[in-house]
């Protein structure tokens, strides 16, 4: 049998996120419409560059981060982030609602954990020779090193991780100020 009809491709526009499994926004506008819509993927496309994700509960949605020059700040609740490919140039977690973030970028992140926020398991599977730098101010289930890129930890204020694992013969530095704390 030969299906008849239009030949979608994986990633549609916003105007067909409602039949789509997948897709790219490239604005806030786009993002609004999208997390209204039920898609099981967003991707943060290349040519973002500022975005503010509103608190909301996202939980079947995957977010992925595909965008070189974006400043992003997430206060939803999403099924799994992935920060990958070109990496967001900055990332501030704000949610509460212990989102499971991975980073799994050839270029360096700046990933900072809000002080009211709560991460349930944040992994760096990212590659590359450069840093990337994650701050935490909040609450951090496990951090997991994985990949071959160096990595700056510091918890700050009253941040709080609970267990540090490192799983790849890489660069790892952990620091704290204040009443901080890393397991």
């Amino acid at each position: 049998m030969v299906a008849t009809g239009p030949v979608l491709s994986p990633e549609k526009s916003v105007s067909q996120a409602k039949k789509a499994s997948s897709v790219t926004v490239s604005s806030q506008k786009e993002l609004k419409k999208a997390l209204k819509k039920n898609v099981k993927t967003i991707v943060i496309g290349k040519k973002v560059t500022n975005l503010n994700i509103p608190s909301g509960n996202y939980g079947k949605t995957n977010l992925v981060v595909n965008s070189p020059k974006a400043s992003i700040i997430n206060s939803g609740k999403f099924n799994s982030i992935d920060i990958r490919g070109n990496a967001a140039k900055s990332w501030t977690e704000k949610s509460k609602d212990k989102n499971n973030i991975t980073v799994s970028s050839k270029k360096p992140v700046d990933l900072k954990v809000d002080a009211k926020a709560k991460v349930g398991n944040l992994v760096v599977n990212g590659s590359g020779k450069s840093e990337s730098n994650i701050s935490i101010s909040g609450k951090v289930g496990n951090v997991t090193i994985k990949g071959t890129m160096s990595v700056n930890i510091s918890a700050e204020g009253s941040g709080k991780v609970t267990k540090v694992v490192i799983s790849a013969s890489v660069a790892v530095s952990v620091g704290t100020t204040g009443k901080a704390s890393v397991a």
